[in-house]
């Protein structure tokens, strides 16, 4: 489960941020906290200013086509969870949320309600996405056009771990 931290302790950590000549890592050490979530919390100050730092109180809800054109600008420019959402002006857990869900399910996954007990959902999902027959030529197109473009993109991601563990091995040696 995430850690929460609150408001203060994010303001400290900025200040102490920008007071200092410590980069992410040396700040993320001193606090005692992982550096991407510094460099996180420093993006959201500089974007919004105090604030970005203020906890959410009121939910927010994003359509459908929201969260497929947030997943598609997540994969189409490999880019983090991070700089994804702040790219939106989203919480950086919902692009992973989101990306399963299209992973498990297309595009399809959106449109589906995500709130019954999770085996129930499973199955209303699968059902659901189970009637591509009833679709048009256009969207059953734009299904594999995305498809295609996310098995590019683990194949990408697959040869760069390749390469990177033959590097490993080499430096070894």
């Amino acid at each position: 489960m995430a850690k929460k931290y609150t408001f203060d302790f994010k303001k400290q950590v900025i200040e102490h941020y920008f007071n200092s000549n410590d980069g992410y890592g040396l700040t993320a050490r001193r606090f005692q906290m992982p550096a991407n979530t510094v460099e996180c919390w420093v993006n959201l100050y500089r974007r919004k200013g105090i604030e970005g730092l203020k906890p959410v109180t009121k939910p927010r809800c994003f359509s459908p086509e929201f969260k497929y054109k947030v997943v598609r600008y997540f994969i189409d420019n490999h880019l983090s969870q991070n700089k994804t959402a702040l790219a939106f002006d989203i919480h950086f857990g919902h692009v992973g949320r989101w990306f399963k869900i299209y992973q498990k399910y297309g595009k399809a996954g959106f449109s589906m309600t995500l709130n019954p007990p999770q085996g129930k959902a499973d199955k209303k999902m699968a059902q659901k996405v189970k009637k591509n027959s009833e679709k048009t030529k256009e969207e059953l197109l734009e299904m594999v056009s995305d498809l295609e473009v996310e098995v590019a993109y683990l194949k990408k991601l697959d040869a760069l771990l390749r390469q990177k563990r033959l590097e490993k091995k080499k430096s070894i040696k």
